[in-house]
């Protein structure tokens, strides 16, 4: 952390935190009244994503994360169900056209 802030005068930071910022021990969206409507459209804009196409499936929505990892899950034990038929049944092709084995 140090050399990521190694540019920054930290005592200007602490001098604004002890003597300018009233107190605040969190920020609020009232507390930006120029930015405060554009910061709920971006928030909401993330709230709400989803994927647009295919490929857009392998991002991570910003919430709902559960819902996300259930899909992969499914995903992935559908196309190993899928896999598991078309071997099933290339076995049962392939065994049943040999017409030396006798029974």
């Amino acid at each position: 952390m140090e050399t990521k802030f190694a540019g920054i005068n930290m005592q200007i930071v602490t001098d604004y935190r002890d003597n300018w910022s009233g107190g605040l021990s969190s920020v609020h969206i009232s507390d930006f009244p120029i930015y405060g409507p554009r910061l709920c459209c971006i928030h909401q804009r993330m709230a709400d994503w989803r994927p647009l196409h295919f490929f857009g499936l392998r991002h991570r929505p910003y919430r709902d994360s559960v819902t996300y990892y259930a899909f992969i899950f499914a995903g992935l034990f559908g196309l190993l169900s899928i896999a598991s038929f078309i071997v099933s049944l290339y076995g049962t092709i392939a065994g049943g056209s040999n017409p030396s084995v006798t029974g």
